[in-house]
């Protein structure tokens, strides 16, 4: 097929919000594979009205499978296909004009060694509320290789999965990303911020809290998300502090100062701060997958 790109979208209770999504990105795109995590009746009837338009095709899961799980789904049916790329996306994400073409243009214009080990392009993600577009973006090419970054918007050589292998199943959701990155570096293959790609991605329920002089971003994630991304950052840590330890460091700063702002601003705090202390005890007793019912309030 060429240089055939597939976006894999992964979609979980979604909205009419995903239709903007997909408008944005089908026409850089030769296939939309939606893969659904088990989502309600209203968001399934929703997908049901599009599959088989526009080129796109839905994967149904009956149960909410993870976020890793689900791309594995999206990289294996890119390979079964025949597609030569797949562009990772969530269901609010907004590709903007050309961000596909811009990290082709970048991948095109390395040397022919460089293509072998270059196989992962990511564009610049912008918060919705303060996206400005700015023409002048598409004229400028500029890149930079970095060592990880976010899952959407990530433009990977599906070639890639053969040698580095999937998405870590067991992490189930947050740092699925990060892992997936630095092995990739570990096995000497590298990523590239392409500066004019942008994506316009919405993070969550962010409040700007003001302390002093100090701007405090709040993220509002529930007690359930703070499990996972406590018990799979002390997984990455462990895994890859010797290879990354300025990222591990700097990491373990920001998970900290996330427990600070959950102390002082967040609701639920003392539920989100005995979560990330299970998350912790899980990782060292090596409990993964995904968090069961009965289990969110063991200790």
């Amino acid at each position: 097929m060429g240089n055939s790109i597939c976006a894999i979208i992964i979609s979980y209770n979604c909205d009419e919000k995903i239709m903007l999504g997909i408008e944005n990105i089908k026409n850089q795109v030769d296939y939309i594979i939606i893969i659904d995590n088990g989502s309600k009746v209203e968001s399934l009837q929703l997908l049901k009205n599009i599959e088989g338009t526009n080129n796109i095709g839905i994967i149904y899961n009956i149960d909410n499978m993870g976020i890793a799980y689900a791309l594995n789904q999206g990289v294996k049916y890119a390979q079964n296909h025949g597609f030569t790329w797949i562009v990772t996306l969530d269901q609010d994400s907004i590709a903007t004009n050309g961000m596909i073409k811009n990290m082709l243009n970048v991948h095109n214009s390395l040397r022919e060694d460089q293509k072998l080990k270059i196989l992962s392009f990511v564009p610049v993600h912008v918060e919705q509320s303060t996206y400005v577009e700015n023409p002048l973006d598409s004229l400028e090419m500029k890149s930079e290789e970095i060592i990880t970054d976010i899952t959407s918007g990530n433009l990977i050589k599906v070639s890639l999965f053969d040698k580095v292998g999937y998405f870590d199943e067991k992490l189930f959701i947050d740092c699925v990303d990060h892992e997936f990155c630095f092995r990739m570096s570990r096995y000497g293959y590298k990523i590239m911020k392409v500066h004019n790609s942008i994506l316009i991605h919405n993070l969550g329920d962010i409040n700007i809290i003001k302390v002093f002089k100090k701007r405090l971003k709040s993220t509002n994630h529930s007690f359930i998300r703070r499990y996972y991304t406590s018990r799979n950052r002390h997984y990455i840590w462990d895994l890859y502090e010797k290879t990354f330890p300025a990222w591990v460091k700097n990491d373990k700063k920001s998970a900290f100062n996330d427990a600070v702002i959950i102390i002082l601003f967040e609701k639920d705090k003392l539920l989100k701060i005995r979560m990330i202390i299970k998350g912790y005890y899980d990782f060292k007793r090596k409990k993964f997958g995904k968090l069961k019912l009965r289990d969110k309030l063991k200790d």
